[in-house]
């Protein structure tokens, strides 16, 4: 499924890269789900995606990784901000 560039977004939550929360967690939180439904079992490994951000995040680098968690289209950015597509 392609993401809607043009799509609004809400920004729900926020993840701290420098706290001992994990982005599952974080995620779990913003969005109100079960933290089992954040996991590779839906395809989504939250803690390669954090791995991901936080290189970019230390290279400077703006970057997002969009998911589809609990039928929502979700993103996080390297600046930690979690948010969701705002249906249109």
């Amino acid at each position: 499924m392609m993401l809607d560039e043009e799509a609004e977004w809400d920004a729900v939550g926020r993840h701290r890269f420098d706290a001992s929360d994990e982005l599952d967690a974080s995620l779990a939180l913003s969005l109100g789900v079960d933290a089992r439904r954040v996991s590779r079992r839906y395809g989504v490994d939250p803690e390669a995606a954090e791995n991901l951000l936080a290189t970019a995040r230390e290279a400077d680098t703006d970057l997002s990784v969009s998911l589809r968690i609990a039928d929502r289209e979700v993103k996080v950015d390297t600046d930690g901000v979690i948010a969701v597509r705002t249906d249109t």
